[in-house]
């Protein structure tokens, strides 16, 4: 079984849309940091989408709501 970790850098960009384990470990994440309120669905849907775009304006990072390396590398060390 992959960790928690390992699953979320596993691909590299997560868009909106998509279903995926990715997108379920990204939003239990996110739910984890007080940013998502949605259920771990693995579907990337605007609740998800704005979640992240919450996440990366807290941490000054380009608010595309595309988790890519650099959002998903704050997420596991902020």
């Amino acid at each position: 079984m992959k960790s928690f970790f390992y699953i979320e850098f596993d691909k590299d960009t997560l868009h909106p849309g998509e279903t995926s384990d990715y997108i379920k470990s990204l939003q239990d994440r996110l739910k984890y940091l007080g940013y998502y309120s949605g259920p771990s669905s693995g579907y990337f849907d605007t609740l998800t989408e704005t979640a992240v775009i919450a996440f990366q304006k807290s941490y000054s990072l380009t608010a595309d709501g595309l988790p890519g390396w650099k959002t998903k590398n704050k997420l596991y060390h902020p």
